[in-house]
């Protein structure tokens, strides 16, 4: 996402939100009762990277993001169905991403 932001910077923003299939769960290891907690980690995650060059997470390791856009890119929180999602959204400072 980095290298496309470099090869048109401004153009790209993300848009982040729960996946409507849950097989690949079980693939990664994931117990699908931790739903909503592994959503918000994610999403807590991938806010981390998009302001810092270095992300310091638990069992994350200080991992550098290259090639970093000259500004943070514009992340959109995508909702469905799901109203956890949707207070999940209000809930954060989406101004501050």
């Amino acid at each position: 996402m980095n290298t496309l932001h470099a090869m048109d910077p401004g153009r790209i923003e993300i848009m982040a939100g729960r996946g409507s299939f849950t097989e690949a769960f079980d693939l990664f290891g994931y117990d699908l009762d931790n739903y909503d907690e592994l959503f918000n980690e994610k999403l807590d995650i991938l806010v981390e990277i998009n302001r810092n060059e270095i992300l310091d997470w638990p069992k994350v390791d200080y991992i550098g993001n290259y090639p970093r856009p000259k500004k943070p890119l514009k992340i959109s929180l995508a909702t469905g169905d799901n109203p956890n999602s949707t207070i999940r959204g209000a809930k954060m400072n989406w101004h501050d991403i």
